[in-house]
């Protein structure tokens, strides 16, 4: 089961820097870059990146000091699933009707 998810991604921004990864794996061809809030496609002439594994990214340009970088995506990590819950915190052996 897969997730959609934001979030920040990890490595120096310094102006140098260019690999960057996600926390956690991506399916192929789903990230889109978010930089600074701005959408980003992987063909964009300057703000755009290539995939270099299966959380990892190396971008055109190198962020400077203070850019943000985000990744939206679909998560490849095992998602938790849930039964239902019986009982309550104030009758959590469910007891009383």
């Amino acid at each position: 089961m897969s997730n959609s998810v934001l979030l920040r991604m990890l490595g120096d921004v310094n102006g140098i820097n260019r690999e960057y990864d996600t926390p956690s794996p991506y399916s192929p061809g789903t990230l889109r870059l978010v930089w600074n809030g701005q959408v980003y496609e992987p063909e964009d002439d300057k703000k755009g990146w290539i995939e270099t594994g299966e959380s990892s990214i190396q971008t055109f340009e190198a962020p400077r000091q203070g850019d943000v970088l985000q990744a939206f995506y679909l998560d490849t990590t095992e998602q938790p699933t849930y039964n239902a819950v019986n009982g309550s915190p104030f009758d959590p052996n469910n007891v009383y009707p």
